[in-house]
């Protein structure tokens, strides 16, 4: 069996230019400000991710497969873009500020507090979390028993 190369094959999804029309249709609809805030590309690997792929490797199977897409998908389509467009709006990371000096200052501050607490100079923010389960959590609790138990200079 012989097996082509991957970049001589040549082929495509019709799904991603269905869906591709659908997000352009729906992001129109958004009021600006919002369109700024969703990635077109986002939306669409969201949505087609959801739906079934209908491929094609010649002009004439790309329209069959444009047709029947069209007709039983569209609504499916028209679905999986719009929750799409909802899960990016949604995305908690997405909405967030980068972190300012400001909050880099109060960090520094809140490290400091924590390294004259324990008695560490060097401690380190990855350090600061088994610190405090060796402190806080009851000497049998399962988290605290899976935390290394290394005392450091200053404990």
């Amino acid at each position: 069996m012989k097996v082509e190369p991957i970049s001589e094959r040549v082929y495509t999804n019709v799904m991603e230019t269905l869906v591709i029309q659908e997000v352009e249709q729906q992001l129109a609809q958004l009021p600006p400000r919002l369109q700024s805030y969703v990635k077109a590309a986002e939306v669409e690997t969201f949505a087609l991710n959801r739906l079934p792929a209908l491929y094609a490797s010649s002009e004439k199977g790309w329209q069959c497969q444009y047709e029947i897409a069209r007709k039983a998908h569209s609504s499916a389509i028209a679905n999986a873009v719009r929750q799409g467009i909802a899960a990016v709006q949604i995305d908690p990371i997405r909405a967030s500020q980068p972190l300012s000096v400001l909050q880099k200052e109060e960090s520094e501050a809140i490290l400091n507090t924590f390294r004259g607490l324990l008695g560490q100079p060097n401690l380190s923010w990855e350090e600061i979390l088994t610190q405090c389960k060796r402190i806080l959590l009851p000497w049998n609790h399962p988290e605290r028993m899976a935390t290394p138990n290394k005392r450091q200079p200053g404990t």
